[in-house]
């Protein structure tokens, strides 16, 4: 959240934070602590404890409760539900998962710091509130030498490089904060190495970055990760543009059914080797770049030369990661 205006907090006393209401007792010695409406979630019930000096029921800190003159660290904000759209001053919420299927599981590398193991990914000198044009998720970026080994190189926009710094054959991980402070030492056994390949999943196509496909605060359904709403298109910075459901919670069963790699269930299919391929897009022609897919699309049909869809029958009886590796971009 960014810095809080006197309105925020001393609504009964300034609506606007550079003048005092008529008739408002503001040299009473009397804190009025009254929560702007934008930011009070219980109906305008009381929001602050006097003796203690916190807050509660507030959106600016998530269902946190906060103490005036506190350090907080980021999940004391970013708790309970999720927030509105990106930028609107509400924390996105990321307790809910974090510590059961996330980074901070035991199967995603039980990560934790003095900050909550945000500072492994995030960038401590960046705005709060960042708008969408500029680093929105806050994420590391740049060449880092944090005044020990290693010197980190996260690319000079926010990209995959953040994520392969663990996820990458030969990385050595991550044990160092943006501002030097010294971390657990940090790496993956799962060295992915690429995303998706082609210009079929460049910007604006979703699935060139990391984040269109995978959440690592934790995902409550779907396995390794994988988002229930992936992007099939996102801006530059992988901010979600349009996006499909994908279910996901088996990935070692060949064959159709709802959770696998391919299923012929629903329509469009939600399948993550499915939802994303479009029966039709670009200039008609599956054999070009710019065209449809050929197989598994999410009408449920192929199609590899142009002719007209038929049922999707392409390699069915095999796993999709049989021959499409994430560590080769997904191509054969």
């Amino acid at each position: 959240i960014a810095a809080a205006d006197c309105a925020d907090c001393h609504n009964t006393t300034t609506v606007t934070g550079t003048s005092i209401l008529s008739g408002s007792p503001h040299t009473d010695q009397v804190r009025s602590v009254v929560i702007a409406g934008s930011w009070d979630t219980n109906g305008g019930a009381d929001n602050y404890t006097a003796g203690t000096k916190t807050c509660n029921s507030i959106a600016c800190h998530g269902s946190g409760t906060p103490q005036w003159g506190a350090t907080l660290v980021c999940l004391d904000c970013h708790t309970g539900t999720e927030g509105g759209a990106l930028g609107d001053g509400s924390p996105n919420a990321v307790d809910d998962q974090w510590s059961s299927d996330g980074h901070g599981s035991a199967a995603g590398g039980a990560m934790t710091s003095a900050l909550d193991a945000c500072d492994y990914c995030h960038q401590l000198d960046s705005a709060h509130t960042p708008t969408s044009g500029i680093n929105p998720y806050r994420l590391r970026v740049g060449t880092q030498d944090t005044g020990g080994n290693p010197a980190y190189d996260f690319g000079s926009t926010p990209g995959n490089r953040l994520c392969l710094a663990c996820h990458e054959t030969g990385d050595a991980g991550v044990s160092r904060n943006s501002d030097g402070d010294v971390l657990t030492a940090e790496d993956s056994v799962l060295d992915v190495d690429a995303a998706h390949f082609g210009p079929k999943h460049q910007q604006p196509e979703g699935g060139e970055l990391c984040w269109d496909c995978h959440d690592p605060h934790g995902v409550p359904v779907n396995i390794l990760m994988v988002k229930s709403q992936v992007s099939k298109s996102s801006d530059t910075y992988g901010v979600p543009i349009t996006t499909v459901t994908v279910t996901f919670t088996d990935n070692s069963t060949p064959g159709q059914a709802v959770g696998r790699f391919t299923e012929n269930t629903n329509t469009p299919r939600q399948g993550i080797c499915q939802a994303c391929h479009d029966p039709d897009s670009g200039n008609g022609d599956e054999t070009t770049t710019d065209g449809p897919t050929q197989f598994w699309r999410s009408d449920g049909t192929d199609d590899r030369f142009n002719t007209g869809g038929t049922a999707s029958t392409h390699q069915a009886a095999k796993l999709c990661t049989s021959c499409h590796l994430h560590s080769n971009g997904f191509t054969r």
